[in-house]
C-alpha cells in the first residue's frame, strides 16, 4: 500500500468518526430537550405527554448506540454522558410518579454512571414535587416522597467508587443534602401547622358542643 493509500485511507476512517462525533452531539441535545420537557410535563401532572417525550429522547439514544458500533468512546463523551444522565433522571422521575418504581440501570438502558448522576439529580425533582404537594395539602404524600429522598441519598452515599465521584457526584451529593434538609425543615413545618389546626378545630367542637350553665 503507498502513501497515499494509506493517508487516504486514515482520512477515510477520521471522517466517520467525525460524523459520528456530530450525530452523537446534535441528538445529545434532542435528548436533553426532550428529558427536560419530560421532567416539566410530570411536575404540571401530564404524564402521557411526558411518555412521549421521553420515547423522543429513548429512541435517540439508541440510534447513537447503535450507529457507534465498535467506536466505543463515542458513548463516553462528555455530552453523551451529559445527555444519558438527562435522560436517566427523566425515566427515573416519571416511572416513580406514575407507578411508585424505580427502574435499575439496565430498566433505562444506560451506563452506570450517567445513572448514578440521573438519581442525584433526582432528589432535586422529587423536593419539587413535594412543594407542590404541600401546596396542595397533600401532607401524608409529601411526606413519603421526602422519605424517597431520604432513601435514594443514603443508598447514592454509599458509593465510593472514585469514577463516580470524580465525575460529579459528590457534588450532587451535597447539593442534594441540602435540598433534603430544607425539605424536611418545611415538611415539619407543615407536621405542626396542620396538628395544630386540628386542635383549634377540635377544641372549638368541643366549646360549641357545650351546653350553657
Amino acid at each position: 500500500m503507498s502513501l497515499h493509500e494509506i493517508i487516504d485511507e486514515a482520512r477515510t476512517e477520521l471522517d466517520a468518526k467525525s460524523r459520528l462525533h456530530e450525530l452523537a452531539q446534535n441528538s445529545g441535545r434532542e435528548i436533553v430537550r426532550a428529558s427536560k420537557q419530560t421532567v416539566l410535563y410530570v411536575h404540571q401532572g401530564d404524564l402521557k405527554k411526558a411518555g412521549q417525550r421521553l420515547q423522543l429522547a429513548k429512541r435517540r439514544i439508541r440510534q447513537v448506540v447503535k450507529l457507534s458500533g465498535r467506536n466505543h468512546e463515542l458513548v463516553h463523551t462528555g455530552s453523551f454522558i451529559l445527555a444519558c444522565q438527562e435522560y436517566a433522571e427523566a425515566q427515573l422521575l416519571l416511572s416513580y410518579v406514575k407507578d411508585g418504581k424505580l427502574l435499575s440501570w439496565t430498566d433505562i438502558g444506560v451506563q452506570p454512571l450517567p445513572y448514578l448522576l440521573g438519581l442525584g439529580d433526582l432528589i432535586g425533582e422529587l423536593r419539587r414535587s413535594v412543594v407542590d404537594l404541600l401546596r396542595n395539602g397533600r401532607l401524608e404524600k409529601a411526606e413519603g416522597r421526602l422519605r424517597f429522598m431520604e432513601e435514594v441519598y443514603m443508598e447514592v452515599f454509599a458509593i465510593d467508587n472514585p469514577l463516580a465521584l470524580s465525575g460529579g457526584l459528590r457534588r450532587k451529593l451535597d447539593v442534594a443534602r441540602k435540598l433534603i434538609e430544607i425539605t424536611r425543615s418545611e415538611v415539619s413545618v407543615e407536621v405542626r401547622r396542620r396538628a395544630l389546626e386540628e386542635s383549634i378545630e377540635g377544641l372549638q367542637k368541643a366549646l360549641a358542643e357545650r351546653k350553657p350553665c
